[in-house]
């Protein structure tokens, strides 16, 4: 059976120390020193989304969160190519 760690290291760019994280549907978290204070937090996260009910997007199926309203007639929309760029001509 394939399975997937939510913690994993990677080297710091500017230090190069080795840098812990710890991913979860609503990102990722760190960095950490160590593994094991990764997975405490990672542990501590889970604790915290079960005990508010938060269920990290799942159930939004269900209920709609975005709806599309149309615009105010006259109001301007982004046309590509027509964008201004910088303080040119100024």
């Amino acid at each position: 059976m394939f399975t997937v760690d939510r913690v994993y290291s990677q080297r710091s760019a500017s230090t190069g120390a080795l840098e812990w994280y710890f991913s979860a549907r609503e990102g990722e978290y760190g960095p950490y020193e160590f593994r094991g204070a990764a997975e405490k937090m990672l542990k501590e996260f889970i604790a915290r989304c079960i005990k508010t009910g938060s269920d990290g997007g799942r159930a939004r199926k269900s209920r709609p969160t975005l709806s599309l309203v149309p615009m105010e007639p006259g109001l301007r929309t982004f046309e590509a190519g027509k964008q201004k760029k910088g303080n040119e001509g100024t």
